[in-house]
């Protein structure tokens, strides 16, 4: 029927989508990679953890609890909650419709993390929008003063865009495809890279915060263009291919040491430049959305008895406090910068 033409034509198209990881080619979109229905493993928070970070959670499991002689992921992560309540699956049936797929139903692994998703999608994209309309140096005629003031450096705005880039990815990587299959990998790795990114601009511009001569080295907008092109060029080579302590290198690593700067960033903005009470509100914000991560073990918990599912677990809280970090750092630069001018 013409009604089926268009879908399978797009079906046809995106199949060819490919990437190669470690010499084979994956494709990005493939039909026998979405979430199953029914017939499919129950994952929890904790086989999240060893999904993405595989290497980390194999050494604290087989090194470092066996040593200490005490189940560390078990106490963080209760086996009887990963039995209980394993992550959401929500099926639509289409009627006579069908999806590009070829399909008349539509399965999505963790629904309640979506809108997580798509808010830390408008944060980051609108949060660039808006630190670059109010950057002058960035635009042709802006001053040239501008480029050397680490609050108007471009690290700040591709952050937020790496970071919308990141939630688009964990989409496909986290509600679309069913684990361990061919196209769950391909958009697994792009979630990783991406989040990299994101925090590695992060680090960067917290960097020209701390140090004028740092500052003066790569705070203009033509530097930080080159640095972006350069980081993503890199992780393009070393993340599509597969090696040991991957995502934890490209990704834990780089969360960590972001945050690391960005609290440094905040003791000094209080100690050195006297931080006004509205911008101490918003660091103390931005901080207390880090702190989140700390209760997300006991978030699992309470879900799971209260509700007796896993409809908000540490997945869903652990998106949530990165857009609620996000959502407070443009109005924090945008006093920066205020406070800069005077």
């Amino acid at each position: 029927s013409e009604s089926g033409v268009l879908p399978l034509l797009l079906l046809l198209i995106m199949d060819n989508f490919t990437l190669s990881l470690g010499g084979e080619s994956l494709p990005l979109f493939a039909r026998e990679s979405l979430a199953l229905e029914k017939e499919h493993f129950n994952y929890s928070a904790i086989h999240v953890v060893s999904l993405v970070f595989p290497d980390i959670h194999r050494f604290i499991n087989d090194h470092v609890s066996r040593t200490i002689g005490f189940d560390i992921f078990g106490a963080l992560f209760p086996p009887w909650t990963a039995e209980q309540c394993p992550e959401l699956r929500y099926t639509k049936s289409l009627g006579g419709l069908e999806t590009v797929f070829g399909t008349n139903t539509v399965t999505l692994r963790n629904p309640t993390l979506i809108p997580a998703q798509f808010l830390g999608i408008a944060v980051g994209l609108v949060g660039a929008v808006m630190l670059l309309r109010s950057a002058p140096a960035i635009f042709p005629g802006g001053k040239p003063e501008h480029t050397q003031q680490w609050s108007h450096a471009l690290y700040w705005p591709m952050a937020l865009f790496w970071f919308a880039m990141m939630n688009t990815t964990s989409i496909a990587a986290h509600s679309v495809f069913e684990p361990h299959t061919p196209s769950y990998q391909v958009w697994l790795k792009l979630d990783v890279m991406a989040t990299g990114l994101s925090s590695l601009n992060f680090s960067i511009g917290s960097m020209c915060a701390l140090r004028k001569d740092v500052s003066a080295i790569l705070a203009s907008t033509s530097v930080a263009l080159a640095v972006n092109i350069l980081l993503l060029s890199l992780f393009i080579k070393i993340g599509l291919n597969a090696w040991p302590w991957q995502s934890e290198t490209l990704y834990l690593l780089q969360v960590v040491v972001a945050a690391a700067f960005q609290v440094t960033v905040f003791y000094t903005r209080i100690v050195r430049d006297k931080a006004s009470g509205s911008e101490m509100f918003l660091m103390a914000l931005q901080v207390a959305a880090a702190a989140v991560f700390a209760i997300c073990p006991l978030v699992d918990i309470a879900c799971c008895t209260i509700f007796g599912d896993s409809r908000v677990s540490v997945i869903q809280l652990a998106f949530l406090g990165c857009d609620w970090a996000c959502l407070c750092l443009v109005p924090w630069l945008r006093i920066v910068r205020a406070s800069e001018a005077r």
